[in-house]
């Protein structure tokens, strides 16, 4: 990959990082050139990396203003939680079917999935986040489709700020996730599917609660 190329994926992952934990606020102006500042990273790939964000819907773009970090709406949430899960459940469909499974090793992936006792343990919300993105990724990938799999990264993405709270607002959130990756694991995904669908029903019920607490935590930093 070109060195622009490369620094500009960089660039993407730190300001994700930064707005997700609300180092730049909903409705703040992201100007290219303080942005490059902040993450030592050049000016070049630190615009590519803003029309990547834009792309893939993380923040905004005004007509002859520039890029904005995006106020959060509910439906926009419910409509991301929606999308995740009619993508992890058709996924699902298709590994508990033998035939659609026949080409899905799943030996590989299996490995980096964390162990269900550390994950009952894991207290940073960070690190909750990130374990769940890389579950749902792992279950993407039982679908063998690549436009599966980008659908749900970019979810991922949009909804990581979102992630962060989650444990905020369900005080079983470590305890869901470990229950998930345990059936991943054994690989009973017609049980996980049922799973995977209660998950995201129960924060569909509790949206405006999701996002309400975004918001408390977000004017709070």
């Amino acid at each position: 990959m070109h060195m622009n190329g490369a620094n500009a994926e960089i660039a993407y992952d730190l300001l994700e990082d930064r707005i997700a934990l609300y180092k730049y606020r909903p409705g703040m102006r992201l100007s290219p050139d303080q942005l490059s500042s902040d993450i030592h990273i050049g000016l070049t790939p630190t615009r590519t990396a803003l029309q990547w964000m834009h792309r893939d819907g993380l923040i905004e773009h005004r007509h002859g203003q520039g890029y904005y970090v995006k106020t959060p709406s509910t439906e926009e949430c419910a409509g991301l939680y929606q999308g995740n899960k009619i993508q992890l459940v058709g996924a699902l469909a298709q590994a508990i079917n033998p035939a659609a499974n026949n080409n899905n090793d799943n030996g590989t992936r299996e490995r980096q999935i964390p162990k269900s006792e550390d994950l009952e343990q894991t207290a940073n919300a960070r690190a909750l986040t990130n374990a769940t993105a890389r579950l749902f990724t792992e279950i993407a990938a039982l679908a063998s489709s690549d436009i599966v799999m980008r659908t749900v990264q970019t979810i991922n993405s949009r909804l990581r700020f979102i992630r962060l709270i989650e444990a905020d607002v369900f005080e079983d959130a470590n305890r869901e996730l470990s229950d998930l990756h345990s059936l991943m694991i054994d690989k009973n995904y017609d049980e996980l599917r049922g799973s995977v669908s209660i998950y995201h029903d129960k924060r569909l019920a509790a949206v405006n609660e999701i996002v309400d607490a975004s918001f408390a935590r977000a004017f709070r930093q």
